[in-house]
């Protein structure tokens, strides 16, 4: 027996314990099925006295209180994707709203400031994903960020290893990572590959430095180039699948070559007319890339 103190069913008091033809219930559900997709308690019931009659010994705690059997595992939606969220930043851009971690700009996985924080939270991610329930194994994984470039390819490696224990992967599994330019270099790119990054989402945001500058970011135009010319390289090598660039549509234009004669008082927004113009000129930056 195991106490259950006052949790009950909400409606039990008011239909006093009986279904609706009027007979007691001496399980105290009415005429309600005792499991369902949306309250699988098929591993017991509760007793009128507030106490939980345990049917199945192998049934486990929810963090909600309720027990699950493995039949009751069963009704839950197996996942076929994962999301591994590292928070850490080596600063907070001026737009972001993301929960994470500045830990400076010499910050790394591997050594240097931080690099503690960084260990804990992995090692806590590695124990919540090996007690994750089991599923079928994952078509995509994706580490997003903050900056999961942060982290070591060793480091990605290892949680990696740790989904494909708990899950597997599928054949030709999509496994992404958010890269932030100036975050890494070449040698750094190809361990990522070597641990089975198979797509990049690189953070450019923009090839304007002064708009970089205003976003509070770490790099400049030349370390975005850079960092495509690397990406490029691997994917016609065929160390890289795909890869991906991030813009922000509609930034701020004060101090550009575009808002030049044309500033609006403060507080209002830049003529539009400059916006869709620096807008076009970064969509056919990128567009070169391609």
């Amino acid at each position: 027996m195991i106490e259950k103190g006052a949790r009950r069913r909400p409606d039990v008091s008011d239909r006093r314990r009986k279904g609706e033809s009027g007979r007691e219930d001496p399980a105290g559900w009415g005429d309600e099925p005792r499991s369902s997709p949306g309250n699988p308690v098929v591993n017991g019931c509760e007793r009128p006295d507030g106490r939980l009659e345990v049917r199945d010994p192998s049934a486990q705690a929810c963090g909600d209180g309720r027990l699950l059997s493995p039949a009751a595992n069963s009704l839950l939606p197996q996942p076929r994707s994962a999301y591994l969220h590292i928070p850490f930043c080596h600063r907070r851009c001026f737009y972001c709203d993301f929960p994470v971690v500045p830990l400076g700009d010499r910050a790394d996985g591997a050594s240097g400031p931080g690099a503690p924080s960084i260990r804990a939270y992995l090692e806590l991610l590695h124990q919540e994903i090996d007690c994750s329930p089991p599923g079928p194994p994952l078509s995509t994984v994706y580490l997003g960020g903050g900056t999961p470039s942060m982290l070591t390819p060793l480091q990605v490696a290892g949680l990696l290893a740790a989904l494909e224990r708990r899950f597997g992967l599928v054949p030709d599994a999509e496994v992404s990572l958010e890269m932030d330019p100036a975050s890494f270099d070449q040698p750094r790119l190809v361990g990522y590959l070597a641990a089975g990054i198979t797509r990049v989402s690189l953070g450019g945001q923009s090839f304007d430095d002064r708009v970089l500058a205003s976003l509070g970011r770490r790099h400049r135009r030349h370390h975005l180039l850079e960092a495509a010319g690397w990406l490029q390289q691997a994917q016609r090598a065929g160390d890289l699948g795909s890869w991906s660039l991030d813009l922000i549509q509609a930034v701020p234009l004060v101090g550009t070559a575009e808002a030049v004669g044309s500033l609006p008082p403060r507080g209002s927004c830049p003529p539009r007319e400059a916006v869709l113009r620096h807008w076009r000129q970064d969509l056919e930056q990128a567009i070169a890339l391609a």
